[in-house]
This record gives C-alpha cells, sequence and structure tokens, in this order.
C-alpha cells in the first residue's frame, strides 16, 4: 500500500493565517490502513519570524495564555526544544520531505487553520507551495460524513502527547483511516 497521503499538524500563538508558527509535524498515511509514525518534525525559532517588528508572523495574547495552561509535555516540546529551525529552513525541509515521500493527498484537522496558516507562511516568504490546492482534504469534513452514517466520534481522550504536531498527526490519520474503515464497510 502506498502511503502518499499526508497529515500535517501545527502549533501556533495565534489562530490567523499569520500566526507565528511554533512546530510543524506530518506524517505520511493511506487512508485504507497504514501510518509511517517515524514522520516529520520540526520546531520553528520565533525569532526568525519578525514577531518583534510588528511586519512579521504574529502572536495572540490569549493563545499564549492558552498554552501556559498546557501540560508540561506540550510545553518543553516548543519552547524548550534544543533545536529550533529558522522558518524558511524549516518551510523548505517540509517542501523536500513531502516530495521525497510522493505526496499526493495533504490533510488538516479542518479547511481553515494548519493549511491556511502554511499556505500563508510559503506566500509570504516567496516559497512554492509544496502541494497543489485540489489536493488539500479536510478531516472535520470526513469525521461528520462518517458519524452521520452512524460512526462513533474520533476518541480524544486517547492517551498521547496532545499539543505535538507530530503526535497530534500521527493521531488525525489514525482517525482519517476509522472513518474511512467505516465508511467502506458500513459499520
Amino acid at each position: 500500500m502506498k502511503l502518499d497521503h499526508c497529515m500535517v499538524d501545527i502549533e501556533t500563538l495565534a489562530t490567523d493565517e499569520d500566526a507565528a508558527i511554533l512546530s510543524i509535524g506530518a506524517c505520511m498515511f493511506h487512508p485504507d490502513g497504514d501510518v509511517n509514525r517515524s514522520g516529520f518534525y520540526r520546531v520553528v525559532d520565533l525569532d526568525s519570524q519578525q514577531i518583534s517588528t510588528g511586519y512579521g508572523r504574529k502572536v495572540s495574547a490569549k493563545t499564549l495564555y492558552w498554552w501556559m495552561e498546557q501540560n508540561d509535555m506540550a510545553w518543553k516540546a516548543v519552547f524548550r526544544a534544543s533545536t529550533k529551525l529558522h522558518l524558511d529552513s524549516a518551510l523548505g525541509e517540509l517542501a523536500t520531505w513531502y516530495h521525497q515521500h510522493n505526496g499526493s493527498n495533504i490533510w488538516s484537522h479542518g479547511s481553515n487553520f494548519d493549511l491556511v496558516i502554511l499556505a500563508h507562511a510559503y506566500r509570504t516568504r516567496a516559497m512554492k507551495l509544496p502541494w497543489a490546492y485540489r489536493d488539500t482534504r479536510d478531516t472535520r469534513t470526513l469525521f461528520a460524513l462518517a458519524r452521520d452514517m452512524g460512526a462513533p466520534a474520533p476518541d480524544k481522550t486517547r492517551p498521547g502527547d496532545k499539543h505535538h504536531a507530530l503526535g497530534d498527526a500521527i493521531r488525525q490519520a489514525e482517525w482519517v483511516i476509522q472513518a474511512t474503515q467505516f465508511i467502506k464497510v458500513g459499520k
């Protein structure tokens, strides 16, 4: 089975398209049942996003306060990481990784957050978006369709590294597989 679907998740310091990006996680998977858990994970250096100048990516006080309430593991993964990449490097490495894995569909949990923020970052950095607009997929739409057919909602209580971009990407890919299986089998 060719793992050509990519699930991407990002952690940010705001919720608008120009949000400062803390980390990028992605994994390759196939909706028929396989996930590559090794994936892609990069923490992004905030200084590379020109936040202090007022002309770069944005930080929201509300989102910053939200981060302060998260568990130590999530907080340390992005704020205490020993290696942080310049935003341009992180975006370039994501594009290279996506192409090396022959990505043909790119998924995110919702249509108006992760991929919108990444597309804005690529555009404002004058970098080519690695995927075509027609290749984007939205988990929430799939999950709603599956629920309409009687599937249970994804189990969000499962232990794991919540608010870790790669951990969230893997979990979301697993949910896509579950929803796809339910729709195909009808139970």
